[in-house]
C-alpha cells in the first residue's frame, strides 16, 4: 500500500469510519495506484479517450520533517507527517493531565533519592476558517524538579497532519530565599543542666540551686532565660540569627506549540519525554487526535501544490522526490462535474502548499489551478490523484478525503 494512502486510511480510522469501509478502501488501494490526471485541463478535454487506460504509480514516500536540536531560543520545525499508532483509535476528547508522582520500585530509594515527576498539560484551540488547530503543551514538574528544556511527543501519538512546531525551553531564576530564625525568649524549668543559646542580645540566668549544675550560655542574639534549680536534661534555646540560601525557582514553564491540520483534540493518555538539566524523564500527557469535520454523507478534496526544479515535464521524473518546495497562494477552482463555467468555490494553498475543500456531497468534481507565482491560468505541468475517473474528474465519496497532488515546473510555466 502506498504511504500516502496508508496515512489517509489511518486518519479515517481516527475519525471513526467503519471497519468495513476501511477494509474496502484498503483492498482497493492494494490493487490500484494513484491515477495521473491531466497535465493540463485543456489537454485532458481533448484526450479523454487516450487517458482512459492510463495510470501511473508516482507516489514515493518523502520526509519533509526536520530534526533540529533544542536551543535556548525558540525552535520552529515543520514535520508534515501523519502518524499511525494505537492512540489514533481514540475519537473523542478526554481530559488528561494533572500532578503525578513517581516512585522507585527497584533499587535503594534511601541511596538514590526520590525521582522528579513530570506531566504535560495540553490546551488546543481550533481555527475553523483556516482549518487548523494550535495545541500548547506545557511541561510541569513537582516541587524541586529541574526545569524542562525540551518536550517530545512520539509520532505514534500524533494522529494528525503536523504543520509546524515551536519549542520554548523553561527558564529558571535564582531567588534569594531568606529564613530568619527569631527566638525572642526561651525558658527552661527546673533542671540540672540549662543551655541558653540566644544568638545575640542578652541572657538572663535565674537562681541556680542543686549540685553539679552547669550552665552554658551563648549570647549572640535574642534573649534567653534559664532557671536550672535541680535535675538535668532541661534545655532552653532562644534563636535569633538568620540563614540565607539561594533557591532555583521556575520562572517560565517549558512549552511545545504544535500547529496541526484539522480539528485536533487531546485523546487518551500517552507518554511524553522531557529533557531537563539533569537528563531525560517520562511525562504523562494526552495523545493528539484529529476528529471528523464533515457531516455524514459528505467528503472532502485536499489539493497540494509543489514547485519542481525543471522547466518542462520529463518522462519518468521523480515528482514526489524532487519537488520539495510548497507553492503558496496558488488558487484552485472547484467545479461540479456538470458545470465547468461557474466554480462552486475557490481556495488558495496555505504556507504548506495545501488547500482543502470540505463538506462536499458525493459525486464528481473538476479541480483546476489558478494563478500562482505571478502567473495566470493553467500553470501546473503534472498532477496526480488517488481518486479520479478516466476524464480527470475527482471523485468524492462520503466520509473520505480525495487528494490531488499538483506540480509546477520552474515557476509559472506549464504545458
Amino acid at each position: 500500500m502506498e504511504y500516502r494512502e496508508f496515512d489517509r486510511l489511518v486518519r479515517k480510522m481516527a475519525t471513526g469510519v467503519s471497519r468495513r469501509s476501511v477494509l474496502r478502501r484498503a483492498a482497493g488501494s492494494a490493487i490500484a495506484a494513484p491515477v495521473t490526471i491531466a497535465t493540463s485541463m485543456a489537454a485532458t478535454a481533448k484526450q479523454d479517450d487516450k487517458n482512459k487506460d492510463k495510470s501511473k504509480d508516482k507516489n514515493k514516500e518523502k520526509d519533509k520533517g526536520q530534526n533540529q536540536e533544542n536551543q535556548s531560543a525558540p525552535v520552529v520545525q515543520t514535520n508534515n507527517q501523519v502518524c499511525a499508532g494505537d492512540n489514533c483509535n481514540q475519537t473523542n476528547q478526554q481530559a488528561v493531565g494533572g500532578t503525578v508522582s513517581q516512585t522507585v520500585i527497584a533499587g535503594s530509594q534511601e541511596l538514590l533519592g526520590t525521582p522528579p515527576s513530570y506531566w504535560v498539560d495540553v490546551a488546543c484551540t481550533f481555527d475553523a476558517p483556516n482549518y487548523r488547530t494550535v495545541c500548547d503543551c506545557t511541561g510541569r514538574g513537582n516541587n524541586g524538579a529541574p526545569a524542562v528544556q525540551k518536550i517530545t511527543l512520539p509520532s505514534a501519538d500524533i494522529c494528525a497532519f503536523v504543520i509546524s512546531e515551536e519549542m520554548r525551553p523553561g527558564k529558571v531564576r535564582p531567588s534569594e530565599d531568606t529564613t530568619i530564625a527569631t527566638g525572642g525568649e526561651a525558658n527552661a524549668g527546673n533542671g540540672g543542666v540549662a543551655n541558653a543559646d540566644a544568638s545575640g542580645g542578652s541572657v538572663t540566668v535565674g537562681d541556680v540551686n542543686g549540685d553539679d549544675t552547669n550552665i552554658a550560655i551563648d549570647a549572640s542574639g535574642g534573649t534567653a532565660s534559664a532557671d536550672a534549680s535541680g535535675g538535668d536534661n532541661n534545655v532552653a534555646i532562644a534563636g535569633g540569627g538568620q540563614i540565607s540560601q539561594d533557591a532555583a525557582q521556575v520562572d517560565e514553564f517549558s512549552k511545545l506549540t504544535l500547529t496541526l491540520e484539522g480539528n485536533v483534540v487531546p485523546g487518551r493518555p500517552a507518554t511524553y519525554w522531557v529533557d531537563t538539566d539533569t537528563g531525560r524523564r517520562p511525562a504523562n500527557g494526552p495523545a493528539l487526535v484529529q476528529v471528523a469535520e464533515e457531516p455524514n454523507s459528505t467528503g472532502a478534496i485536499v489539493a497540494e501544490a509543489w514547485l519542481c526544479p525543471i522547466a518542462e515535464p520529463q518522462p519518468d521524473y521523480d515528482w514526489f522526490g524532487q519537488c520539495m518546495t510548497p507553492v503558496t497562494d496558488m488558487a484552485f477552482n472547484l467545479y461540479t462535474g456538470s458545470d465547468s463555467t461557474t466554480p462552486v468555490t475557490t481556495s488558495a494553498t496555505n504556507p504548506q502548499g495545501r488547500a482543502r475543500f470540505g463538506d462536499l456531497t458525493a459525486g464528481t468534481y473538476k479541480l483546476e489551478p489558478g494563478a500562482a507565482l505571478g502567473g495566470d491560468g493553467d500553470i501546473w505541468c503534472y498532477a496526480e490523484s488517488d481518486r479520479v475517473d478516466a476524464n480527470g474528474n475527482v471523485l468524492v465519496e462520503p466520509d473520505l478525503e480525495s487528494h490531488v497532488w499538483s506540480f509546477v515546473c520552474g515557476g509559472p510555466r506549464g504545458s
